[in-house]
């Protein structure tokens, strides 16, 4: 059994900090390169995805694993637009 009061448990759990968010670059396309680059990543609540773009026309839509390529239409999703590069 630990001996901690709520008080302590409180006092230690905000003398760790706060986790930081991560910001995890993703490549897309390039020069005669049509792919993301990493093609996985794996974020977490509170990480931020920044997409940079290569040559060639492209955009980011959220979709989903049942429906690839029907980009979500509620308010949950997410869609850049065109981008030129």
């Amino acid at each position: 059994m630990f001996g901690y009061t709520s008080s302590a448990l409180a006092a230690a759990l905000l003398a760790a900090g706060p986790a930081s968010a991560a910001v995890i670059d993703v490549f897309v396309g390039g020069a005669g390169i049509l792919k993301f680059q990493p093609e996985h990543v794996t974020a977490h609540p509170g990480d931020s995805i920044r997409f940079t773009f290569g040559a060639k026309n492209h955009t980011v839509t959220q979709s989903s694993f049942d429906s690839p390529c029907s980009p979500f239409t509620d308010a949950h999703g997410m869609h850049t637009g065109f981008f030129s590069g």
